[in-house]
């Protein structure tokens, strides 16, 4: 007798894990081919060209004590033989055999201490708050430790960590791209970005460049889970995986906090399906992402909630330093100068005492300076909200404009190889040649991505604008490199999308009709116009909405200013050459100096020009033993001969024991047109003071900050 037939096994799921995987194969080789030649792109370009990393290496005792079998310790360096000259880079190695065994050590619960106590364990004066620094970036010290354990107490023993780190990132760079193309143009692509000079060139800064990986793993695990449809035996491990990386980033970077947080919105918004079908799935897959970031992120999370100094990394983003980099600019006003990390703690302390009265010095990472830095930062959030959108779209233009963030690189910084600094200048020419800006490809791509599937379009908008909006918190390429990938992710998908096109439409050539050709696109065109409608509106309505209201805040802010009780001070007028004078204010400098034991003096100046044909540069000058606390500034009066009635300009200026007003430099034409020094009476309760130019019909506007390029 015929023995029966065997029914079908039913399906396990590592049977379809499995068959999930196999398709992956292909790429995975070409991924692991990307990240071993990045891995010695980067390990022969920090060694060779990069030039000497920076990354506060001075704070990184505690990675030489674990490497030494001490524990995670900070020792005091006078202790210490050769270990202050290893951390300041005046020493390539360390021998472990220099930590006594006496060595004190700081407590790990330092609240008891003084400050100055705590500062004896350190000699850098200008790096307050580092045992902070260090709690927060605790695995960036533990990975360096590592590096030290396994290679030797050397800064040379981080070469492979730089390796890994540029491997990693190249070859999650190809997985991104295999998102939008095939593998060819994956390849290709990922080949542009590893050869990316601000790309490489951020390479030595380690921290930094640490946050590449992290957020590139977790953009393409929430590509894989927006893209799908996949199943839940997938999607969870996936998102497992997205959590465990974004808690163990956060130790190295805090931007990942903006990757988790993108990863949980376009997950609850865009994720296939109905939503009243797949709610809960929605919600199991955040649910299993953010335990798995708390599992690695908690212990940094419980420190960022507690000091983390991030407003004043904000504020100090505000300063008219970044308002250059970013392209904008008030026509009536700025948030101040000079970008300097004391010039914001002088602006909060300034804060406090006229807002509460509060007379303490403010010391970075402590709780009274991160809470008179929140309150500053909601009033200007409540008062100037268009200039923080504005912002965080010029990040975007910025970002995306060039394929490179310096297009006056055409090879990394230290490429002084003839031969190589000939390719990049081939590279330069092979991108920037193509017609338009990068803005041009990625709004064509969201419009050709709208016709096709407008809830992706809709996602991957969502995630560049944040993405690369949020750099413009403290604009500058070590905070943007990474979102580079954003253009030639746009380029990619264009060129993949015509190549495609062109040769199936070569295949059915002879298929062709008009009919059928306008019958299939309109579909397609319907979409993409709804979705290019909306889009517009994302980014129009909340710019205009925020105008309107923060011209309603600011017109009165700028009155107050113009109508302030005010008093004639004292100049003191000696030339400096046969065009310039410097000008003294006596009794105002007599005036700070008898105001008591406040840590930070603060008085707001008005000048008071009479027009002219030309624009004057007027300089206003500090005094201070260190660099940090020099914060001069300059400020221009524009020529307007029509106008009958002087321009007025408002400084508030800050004088403190380690920051000294000196005076006001300014040219003999300025001199003879200057009508008078004022000082504004009564500072109390005002809060965010603005460096103003007051032109006569300054009533007219604009409010708000506007793109200068």
């Amino acid at each position: 007798m015929d023995a029966p037939e065997e029914s079908n096994p039913p399906t396990s799921r590592w049977t379809t894990l499995r068959g999930w995987l196999r398709p992956c194969m292909p790429d995975a080789r070409r991924a692991l081919a990307l990240f071993g030649m990045a891995f010695v792109m980067g390990v022969v370009y920090v060694s060779t060209w990069g030039g000497p990393p920076e990354f506060w290496q001075q704070i990184f005792g505690p990675s030489v004590m674990m490497a030494c079998g001490e524990g995670f310790v900070n020792p005091h360096l006078d202790d210490v033989p050769g270990l202050e000259d290893f951390l300041y880079l005046r020493a390539e190695t360390f021998p472990c055999e220099n930590i006594p065994a006496d060595v004190r050590v700081l407590p790990a619960d330092t609240s008891a201490m003084e400050y100055d106590a705590v500062q004896e364990f350190h000699p850098e004066p200008q790096f307050k708050g580092w045992t902070q620094w260090q709690r927060f970036h605790r695995y960036l010290l533990l990975s360096v430790a590592l590096c030290f354990y396994l290679f030797g107490v050397a800064w040379q023993s981080l070469v492979p960590l730089y390796g890994l780190l540029y491997g990693l990132t190249n070859a999650l760079g190809y997985g991104l791209f295999r998102l939008a193309m095939g593998r060819r143009w994956a390849m290709g692509f990922a080949l542009l970005l590893m050869t990316s000079p601000v790309h490489l060139q951020q390479l030595p800064q380690l921290r930094d460049y640490s946050k590449a990986p992290f957020f590139f793993l977790i953009m393409l695990i929430m590509g894989c889970l927006l893209k799908g449809p996949l199943p839940l035996r997938i999607q969870l491990p996936l998102a497992a995986l997205a959590g465990f990386v974004g808690g163990l980033g956060l130790g190295f970077r805090q931007d990942i906090a903006f990757a988790a947080a993108v990863f949980c919105l376009l997950v609850a918004l865009f994720s296939p399906g109905p939503v009243k079908k797949t709610w809960w799935r929605r919600g199991l897959i955040i649910t299993v992402f953010l335990a798995a970031v708390a599992v690695l992120g908690t212990p940094i999370v419980r420190v960022l909630s507690g000091v983390n100094n991030s407003t004043h990394d904000t504020i100090i983003g505000f300063t008219h330093y970044c308002d250059e980099r970013l392209g904008v600019e008030a026509p009536l006003y700025d948030y101040g100068d000079p970008f300097l990390d004391e010039y914001v703690r002088a602006i909060l302390m300034g804060y406090a005492y006229r807002t509460e009265g509060r007379t303490e010095v403010f010391r970075h990472y402590s709780p009274a300076y991160d809470a008179a830095g929140k309150a500053y930062f909601r009033e200007v959030a409540t008062t100037f909200p268009a200039d923080l959108i504005v912002r965080g779209y010029a990040s975007v233009l910025r970002i995306v404009d060039e394929l490179q963030i310096s297009s006056a690189n055409n090879a990394p910084r230290g490429v002084t190889n003839q031969f190589v600094a000939r390719l990049y200048q081939w590279r330069q020419v092979l991108l920037d040649g193509i017609p338009g800006g990068g803005r041009y490809y990625v709004a064509a791509m969201l419009l050709v991505l709208g016709a096709i599937n407008p809830r992706l379009a809709l996602a991957l908008f969502i995630a560049i604008m944040i993405l690369a909006g949020y750099p413009a918190l403290r604009f500058s390429e070590r905070h943007a490199f990474h979102m580079e990938i954003v253009s030639l992710f746009a380029l990619g998908f264009l060129l993949h999308g015509l190549y495609l096109a062109a040769t199936t439409g070569w295949k059915r050539r002879r298929e062709f009709t008009w009919t059928a050709g306008l019958h299939a696109t309109k579909g397609y065109v319907l979409r993409g116009a709804v979705v290019a409608t909306t889009l517009t509106a994302l980014l129009l309505v909340p710019l205009y909405t925020a105008r309107l209201w923060q011209s309603r805040q600011v017109a009165p802010l700028l009155a107050d200013y113009a109508q302030a009780e005010r008093e004639l001070v004292r100049t003191e007028v000696t030339p400096v050459d046969d065009t310039t004078v410097q000008m003294a204010l006596p009794t105002l400098a007599s005036r700070m100096e008898d105001q008591g034991p406040l840590p930070m003096y603060t008085e707001v100046l008005v000048l008071e020009f009479a027009p002219g044909d030309t624009s004057l540069e007027i300089d206003f000058t500090y005094q201070a033993d260190h660099p940090n606390f020099l914060f001069d500034r300059s400020m221009t009066i524009p020529g307007r001969p029509q106008d009958t009635l002087p321009t007025q300009l408002y400084y508030p200026l800050y004088y403190g024991l380690d920051a000294r007003f000196q005076g006001i430099e300014l040219s003999k034409a300025a001199h003879a047109r200057l009508r008078g020094v004022y000082r504004l009476v009564d500072l109390r309760d005002r809060g965010v003071l603005l460096n103003a130019v007051l032109p006569p019909d300054w009533t007219k506007g604009p409010f708000y900050q506007q793109f200068s390029r």
